[in-house]
């Protein structure tokens, strides 16, 4: 493949064209063109997020449809011309991804990084704030980097480990702002409370014959915990926001 061609810049540029003709409103349709210009240049796909995300609504319907067919078709196409072994990592390591995700949200991590306006944050101080072991919420932030749900702000300095913890600046993506508050909030709050647990013990529900959440969670069935931790409305929501 020639080393100019990048297949998500062409999407992305893909798609601000298709957008042009379907989308309903037109703040939507300069986000989008901003975008893949953002990730055509930058190569970045960090860097188109925020232009993304700038728009005053949701995105138009169809414009939703397009893009998870899209989403799709790229998925199919890899799972055809990728060895099985690679598939099977990037499957497992999407995981991870959620696990941070849910885990930075049960945390309150993302309204506080959106507090300051994205000036970001270090760890400690953060870790201050949200009652955390500065040391653990730092690699926590450092896996929220690598799958792109916050970003470094400013390089790490020191020669240690603690000066670097104390250097390093978090700040938010536009990913992080979902998740501050509304659906994807509530998404990732079942998962973290709820799901993530259960889903560590599917292999053990099958071997004793029972559900995996009654398993995880002490023998308490779903709707009992999520009403005993007062879950009822986020649960609701986060339905609301799958079946979208």
């Amino acid at each position: 493949m020639h080393a100019l061609f990048h297949p998500r810049a062409f999407l992305g540029a893909l798609l601000a064209g298709v957008a042009s003709t379907l989308a309903a409103s037109l703040d939507w349709v300069v986000a989008l063109a901003a975008g893949a210009v953002g990730w055509v240049l930058a190569r970045d796909r960090t860097a188109a997020l925020p232009l993304l995300s700038s728009s005053s609504g949701p995105p138009p319907l169809p414009l939703l449809r397009l893009a998870g067919w899209l989403a799709r078709a790229v998925t199919a196409l890899e799972g055809a011309i990728l060895p099985g072994e690679a598939v099977i990592a990037r499957r497992l390591a999407a995981s991870l991804t959620a696990a941070v995700d849910a885990a930075l949200v049960d945390l309150g991590v993302p309204p506080a990084l959106c507090e300051d306006g994205g000036r970001g944050q270090a760890a400690p101080a953060l870790a201050a704030r949200l009652g955390c072991d500065p040391t653990a919420l730092f690699r926590l932030l450092r896996a929220g980097a690598a799958t792109g749900v916050v970003r470094v702000v400013s390089a790490p300095g020191g020669d240690s480990a603690d000066d670097e913890a104390a250097s390093v600046r978090f700040g938010p993506t536009s990913l992080t702002v979902a998740l501050a508050a509304g659906p994807a909030a509530a998404v990732a709050a079942v998962y973290a409370r709820h799901l993530g647990a259960a889903y560590s013990r599917l292999a053990d529900a099958a071997r004793r014959g029972t559900d995996a959440y009654s398993l995880a969670h002490g023998g308490v069935p779903f709707w009992t915990r999520v009403e005993e931790v007062g879950d009822g409305a986020t649960f609701s929501s986060a339905m609301a926001a799958a079946e979208g």
